[in-house]
């Protein structure tokens, strides 16, 4: 197997990222499910980063400029420009693979007294066993460009419903019951017990009511797909 190289991040690499509904689209015709129950769980367990990570469907639901970057503030994600002050308090969160490297396409803002009181500034390490061997199914799968991994919040409580409002994606807790159900497709997934994924966060399959046009123009608003 071979070793990984981490790349800097690159806004145009976020950007050649599908829509969701295409990479829902991908998902489904090459199987990724079955190879995701069984030998990405298995590897996850393995290498006992279940608790850590967490698998991503790779899309995005707007482009970024050249000098921004996708950072989750609290329950949004927005595109934010380089701020050297605080450029400090910003780590990556999510990781797109392709050949034989990986590198960033999401991030997280952490409050600087918030930072002061933890060590969550700290990268997340990530064994390089684990990458190569996930890395090497998803090859092996064809499925680089379709998933990711993406380092989980904490003890996963619940699924989490994500909209986007114009160039901010906002989350909260998914109801299976609510209106929005019926649309939401899943998006990033965790794994527990015996393996099995179960469903972390689901993105919204809808365009709300109050996207902006930038938002309409992007995505596809007759078949209702983010």
């Amino acid at each position: 197997m071979a070793a990984l190289l981490l790349q800097p991040y690159s806004s145009s690499a976020f950007n050649t990222l599908r829509s969701l509904k295409a990479a829902s689209a991908e998902f489904k015709e090459r199987n990724a499910a079955e190879v995701m129950n069984s030998i990405l769980a298995s590897i996850f367990i393995k290498h006992n980063v279940d608790g850590l990570l967490g698998v991503q469907l790779l899309h995005r639901h707007f482009s970024l400029g050249n000098d921004e970057r996708l950072v989750d503030i609290g329950n949004a994600s927005v595109p934010w420009s380089k701020v050297e002050a605080l450029d400090s308090c910003i780590i990556p969160v999510s990781w797109a693979f392709e050949g034989d490297s990986y590198h960033p396409y999401e991030f997280k803002f952490i409050p600087p007294t918030q930072a002061r009181e933890s060590r969550e500034l700290q990268e997340p390490t990530i064994q390089e066993p684990f990458l190569v061997e996930f890395n090497e199914a998803l090859k092996t799968h064809h499925l680089q460009g379709i998933l990711g991994i993406r380092s989980l919040k904490g003890h996963f409580k619940k699924p989490e419903l994500e909209i986007t409002n114009g160039r901010s994606n906002i989350t909260f807790d998914y109801d299976s019951d609510g209106a929005e159900a019926d649309n939401a497709i899943e998006a990033s997934w965790v794994f527990g017990g015996s393996g099995m994924p179960t469903t972390m966060i689901h993105c919204a399959g809808y365009c709300s009511p109050c996207s902006g046009d930038y938002h309409n123009q992007y995505h596809d608003v007759s078949a209702k797909s983010n």
